[in-house]
């Protein structure tokens, strides 16, 4: 496989999607954004402010309905590119949280 095309390699489909997400360097201030789509390699953020830099790590604030209740999610990723007007995610710690997180948001993306 050539360089450029290593660069795009993903080990699972993306997913589009529109929800509201916070993010929380580790340095810096949090922000909100909006998750463009959704992988569960990690995901693709349309940030306000400028985005935080590469191999930053970050933790995702994310508040998701659960029918009767919204419930908070968190989730642990490090920045791997930029956008012109975002950051493209790369998660990093696979726990039970996160893999219960990624549940209902491909849930929310597939309706």
């Amino acid at each position: 496989m050539k360089p450029a095309e290593m660069e795009n390699y993903r080990w699972s489909s993306r997913l589009p999607l529109d929800m509201a997400v916070t993010i929380f360097p580790s340095k810096g201030t949090p922000q909100n954004g909006r998750i463009r789509d959704v992988s569960f390699g990690g995901l693709l953020v349309k940030t306000e402010n400028a985005a935080p830099e590469i191999n930053t790590p970050i933790t995702l604030g994310i508040v998701i309905d659960e029918g009767d209740e919204e419930k908070f999610y968190s989730m642990s990723a490090k920045v791997v590119r930029q956008t012109g007007d975002g950051a493209g995610l790369m998660f990093d710690d696979y726990d039970n949280k996160t893999i219960v997180c990624l549940r209902r948001i491909y849930r929310d993306a597939l309706n």
